[in-house]
């Protein structure tokens, strides 16, 4: 019997529209979820290598009396596994094992994981139900919600996707206890971004709060978690395909995706580029006369008290030292946000306001590549045990 009280969100995209549902250790409410939806129908569930470890045999065990025939499918971990390749092997063991388009995909884990999995449902044969299932924070707050599909080109990130929105969204903030600090981090970008481009009064909260989030707080996490996924819905909403105001969603991404792009993956995370990315996109807003003196300060105080700990990794410093403007900047022309090698750049009028500009001098942009690399040399590294 399915949980009538359950805490939820409408996104309302027409007849894309779709439920986000919150719990708090429920993970027993999900074969009621399906069976509600998609009674009789094979569940393919797309997880990687350690969330297999993790909750694999709790997930069979959950369906075991389900109507649903259930299917797992693991892929390699991290970044590097979100491409064509990965993509091939999903298709292959769909095929394989008799999807027909009535089976229902699910991404269960990290934001590579459900991109990968909508991806997968996007294409096969030419689009099946989709789910997701985040388990970690950034998934949560970002990438679970929205629609964006993709995987990456060697050459890019995301660079082949699609919109494609899930069926509903399940988010049990129980699975944020077997992240490690770092994934909390990697969330914590995603939080701060909403508040910088959309709403002052949370910024300021997840500024003050954080620590009860790596605490696992229990009403600090719902706070942050819903409140996040309640502004990018709004946007959304708006702008599904990204024609227009969805834009903002990817302040400090341009510089972001270029980092992880030339660290082929591997060497930072998504949401510790996007923090190095925010960073310099607000000393853009600011160069450019946008962002006043005082609201910059406290942005750069905001967000290098998590750098500080992200530049405590040695790889993560050598490869940021090495990394030259020419570099980032070809890397950035070749976003596929850029067109005839004019970039669509995200500014904060001031923060809770976000805004697009394409006419910036490039010469400013280097200025603020040039303080990036400055505050990197200076920045005094601390390692939380």
């Amino acid at each position: 019997m399915l949980n009538k009280t359950m805490n939820t969100l409408q996104v309302n995209l027409s007849e894309h529209s779709y439920t986000i549902f919150f719990s708090h250790n429920s993970l027993e409410e999900l074969p009621a979820l399906f069976q509600q939806r998609f009674q009789e129908r094979q569940l393919f569930f797309i997880i990687n290598t350690i969330v297999a470890d993790l909750y694999e045999a709790g997930i069979r065990s959950i369906f075991k009396a389900s109507n649903n025939r259930l299917h797992i499918i693991t892929i390699a971990d991290g970044e590097d596994s979100k491409n064509l390749t990965t993509a091939e092997k999903i298709f292959t063991e769909l095929i394989q094992n008799g999807a027909d388009r009535k089976s229902v995909i699910i991404g269960f884990g990290g934001g590579v994981v459900g991109d990968i999995a909508g991806f997968a449902a996007s294409t096969y044969m030419r689009g099946v139900s989709f789910v997701q299932i985040p388990t970690t924070l950034l998934a949560m707050v970002d990438s679970s919600v929205g629609g964006k599909v993709a995987v990456n080109h060697e050459l890019a990130k995301n660079m082949i996707g699609a919109f494609y929105q899930p069926k509903f969204v399940f988010i049990d903030d129980i699975f944020l206890r077997t992240l490690p600090r770092r994934e909390i981090i990697c969330g914590l970008a995603e939080i701060m971004k909403y508040g910088l481009i959309l709403d002052k009064t949370f910024f300021e909260w997840t500024a003050a709060n954080y620590e009860k989030l790596f605490s696992f707080d229990k009403t600090a996490v719902e706070y942050a978690v819903r409140r996040s996924c309640e502004l990018k819905a709004q946007v959304v909403e708006k702008d599904e395909k990204e024609n227009e105001i969805r834009v903002i969603l990817n302040f400090g991404h341009t510089w972001a995706h270029a980092f992880e792009n030339l660290g082929n993956y591997r060497i930072l995370k998504h949401g510790e580029a996007v923090f190095v990315g925010m960073l310099a996109a607000s000393h853009v807003s600011w160069m450019n006369y946008r962002l006043n003196d005082e609201e910059f300060k406290e942005i750069e105080k905001t967000l290098l008290t998590f750098l500080k700990e992200i530049l405590a990794d040695k790889d993560i410093m050598q490869f940021l030292e090495s990394v030259t403007w020419d570099r980032i900047w070809s890397k950035m022309l070749s976003d596929k946000k850029a067109s005839q090698n004019t970039l669509r750049w995200v500014l904060l009028n001031r923060i809770g306001e976000a805004a697009t500009e394409e006419n910036i001098d490039p010469a400013r942009v280097e200025k603020s590549f040039v303080y990036l690399k400055s505050v990197i040399r200076k920045t005094d590294h601390v390692i939380h045990n």
